[in-house]
């Protein structure tokens, strides 16, 4: 019994104790006080990769209190991951004031395989040419679940020269990927007589002769090239007439013409002797212009000229075509119409006859001929490039040096028959002895050779058909000249000689004056007309 009581007593004591140590100073209940925290569960998630957030599911954060009490918290604030920090990081968990510490851990993302996004653009070849990855695109993928398109890759297996389907492997931080490509033999669709041959005219027997001859060939890949190996048909040398010559290359033709001659009628030239004259009209001649003066000598090698005006017949024959005006008029009563002097021609057409008659006989063509554009004849918008050789002994234009001493034959008066001055006009049954013009041409070219010739054998100097000379014109001076070439460049060609579309003083279209000896026109060198034509020169070699 006396137990019991002890028993009793000690525990209300302690109960005393207790409950005075849970008092403040006024006597009411005291609240636990926390004294830390701690990480009691991980997050699922502590390694990232730069830009993630952070991820705190599955951690667990507990607060311990001075009571000696615990509790899982919720409220608590972390410290963000520092994108810029690779390796292991401490991320701070605040509470109430007290911190707690857990580890990540941020990686380094690397690559796990790469893709092609999107093909090249170009993925047919033709044999030869280079790879073009415009449009392609690499996307990288990473082990972060991130995809990214990537430039820095590197490509083999691709062979320019070996036809059919390739695979071709990019390559990128050791990972790999293909797309492929097809590579192709270029075909040839056409080809093209670039330049005919040096010699398109022959006689009967001779064999056919290709040194000249620039064929080229287009493919679908669009390239164009030279080609050589081509097979030759359709010509006949015991055939006359023109004929067409087929160039046969892998499947594809071209046609040039070539003229077959039974025979070729050579042009009647005179030999003209070396000497000097005055070149060039006195200030008194009548109708004279300015631009033939001041008189000077000029000394002139000896050198071959035509007698005559080349004819429709012989530009015919070496070129296959007559290009003349009248040429579809009826025909003069009385004259042979294809004897008639060719018009309507240009100074490149001149120019490409005396390189044609050059190889005909043998001789080295005078002209070098740059045909920058196929046709100049197109009122100056093409021009070619010709250059005289000088080594050359073929025919040509005369110089308009050579043209007036051959036409003076060594007079000095406005016409090789004289003056021909009836008181202030010429007398122009005189000029018509030796000349057709705008008074008894009837409005038409005629014959060659049937007006007086001057003392060196030589017809319708004046009149008939202006011819071509090979000059530029040149400002004269009173200086002496040797061999004049006439100036070194220009826009237009001499033409001298007049024409029988021109009065010998009153004029057809007012320009009379152009009959006379030192008479000087020009035109341009694609200009053709019905008053235009030409004879040839060569010199003594």
């Amino acid at each position: 019994m006396n137990n019991i009581k002890t028993i009793l007593v000690l525990t209300s004591i302690f109960l005393i104790l207790v409950f005075s140590a849970c008092k403040t100073d006024n006597g009411s209940p005291s609240v636990p006080k926390l004294l830390r925290i701690e990480i009691t569960k991980m997050p699922d998630k502590t390694n990232y990769f730069a830009a993630q957030e952070l991820n705190l599911t599955g951690m667990a954060v507990t607060a311990f209190y001075s009571n000696d009490t615990k509790k899982m918290v919720s409220g608590y604030t972390v410290s963000s991951i520092d994108p810029e920090t690779m390796g292991s990081q401490e991320i701070i968990v605040s509470y109430e004031g007290k911190n707690a510490i857990f580890l990540i851990e941020v990686l380094v993302p690397s690559v796990t395989g790469i893709e092609i996004t999107k093909n090249p653009n170009k993925i047919v070849y033709f044999t030869g040419q280079e790879i073009d990855l415009s449009g392609l695109i690499v996307s990288a993928l990473y082990n972060d679940g991130s995809k990214y398109a990537v430039t820095g890759y590197t490509l083999s297996g691709y062979d320019p020269d070996t036809s059919g389907q390739q695979n071709i492997t990019v390559s990128y931080e050791g990972q790999n990927t293909q797309f492929s490509v097809e590579v192709i033999v270029p075909s040839v669709t056409g080809i093209e007589i670039k330049k005919n041959p040096n010699k398109i005219i022959y006689l009967i027997g001779q064999e056919l002769d290709l040194d000249g001859l620039i064929v080229t060939a287009f493919c679908n890949d669009g390239s164009v090239y030279g080609v050589t190996g081509y097979t030759i048909s359709g010509f006949n040398s015991d055939t006359p007439g023109r004929q067409e010559i087929t160039l046969s290359y892998k499947d594809n033709d071209a046609l040039f013409t070539v003229n077959v001659l039974s025979e070729f009628p050579y042009l009647d030239m005179a030999l003209i002797p070396a000497g000097d004259f005055s070149m060039g009209s006195p200030n008194n001649e009548m109708s004279r212009s300015s631009n033939e003066g001041p008189q000077h000598t000029v000394t002139l090698s000896s050198f071959y000229i035509g007698k005559y005006e080349v004819t429709q017949q012989e530009y015919t024959e070496l070129t296959g075509n007559n290009p003349s005006y009248f040429s579809s008029y009826p025909p003069v009563s009385g004259e042979i119409p294809e004897m008639q002097p060719v018009e309507n021609i240009s100074w490149y057409d001149a120019i490409e006859f005396c390189n044609a008659l050059s190889v005909l006989e043998g001789f080295t063509p005078a002209y070098i001929i740059d045909k920058i554009d196929p046709e100049p004849n197109i009122w100056g918008v093409y021009k070619w490039e010709v250059q005289l050789n000088p080594d050359s002994n073929g025919y040509r234009l005369p110089t308009e040096a050579q043209w007036e001493y051959a036409c003076r034959a060594g007079t000095a008066t406005a016409f090789y028959n004289g003056n021909n001055y009836a008181g202030s006009l010429y007398n122009n049954t005189l000029i018509g002895e030796v000349a057709w013009t705008g008074e008894n041409a009837n409005f038409n070219t005629h014959q060659t050779g049937l007006k007086q010739p001057n003392a060196w054998g030589l017809y319708d100097m004046h009149g008939n058909v202006q011819e071509w000379c090979w000059d530029w014109p040149r400002e004269y001076s009173g200086d002496d000249q040797l061999d004049p070439q006439g100036a070194s460049s220009g826009t237009e060609r001499i033409l001298r000689g007049g024409s029988a579309f021109l009065d010998p003083y009153t004029g057809f279209l007012g320009i009379g004056r152009d009959l006379r000896s030192a008479a000087r026109r020009t035109n341009y060198e694609y200009y053709r007309s019905r008053e235009i034509g030409f004879r040839v020169v060569r010199p003594c070699k």
